[in-house]
């Protein structure tokens, strides 16, 4: 585990655009756990209506058997459990109507949402949390690096 944690450090460190570094997070933690889906979802505030969007999700395809990726998703309203950890800024986990485990993580700067991750599993693992919280600390550093180069 701490190996595969180190060379998903070692893949997000060498990314130069955001773009990259937010495929890198969500290939990293596929290889690390067996997640049905990880989204990155941001919210729109400039609509002001609660809405918000996926930009990125990384999914199995259960009757291939691989991951697909999609981007830029419709606007939707999220459940109460994605508003909880959005309004707290703090993880939720939960289970949805298929008995998978969802975990709602925010990621932050200070106070500002950067993104909210959330992961989908067949089945919860304790070291995913611990694993998202290490991983996100990491993507947030370089988010803020790139954001100030590219100003």
């Amino acid at each position: 585990m701490q190996q595969k944690l180190l060379d998903s450090i070692v893949v997000l460190t060498a990314q130069r655009d955001v773009e990259s570094l937010e495929h890198s997070l969500l290939s990293c933690l596929t290889e690390m756990f067996a997640c049905e889906s990880l989204t990155l979802v941001k919210p729109l505030f400039e609509q002001g209506t609660g809405l918000v969007r996926e930009s990125l999700r990384l999914w199995r395809d259960s009757y291939k058997g691989t991951y697909k990726w999609t981007r830029d998703g419709e606007p939707f309203l999220p459940d109460a459990k994605f508003r909880k950890a959005f309004i707290s800024k703090r993880s939720v986990e939960c289970m949805n109507r298929d008995k998978h485990s969802v975990l709602y993580f925010p990621i932050t700067d200070d106070d500002k949402l950067l993104t909210m991750l959330t992961v989908t599993s067949i089945k919860r693992d304790e070291n995913l949390l611990e694993a998202v919280d290490s991983l996100s600390k990491i993507y947030r550093n370089y988010h803020n690096l790139l954001s100030e180069n590219s100003h």
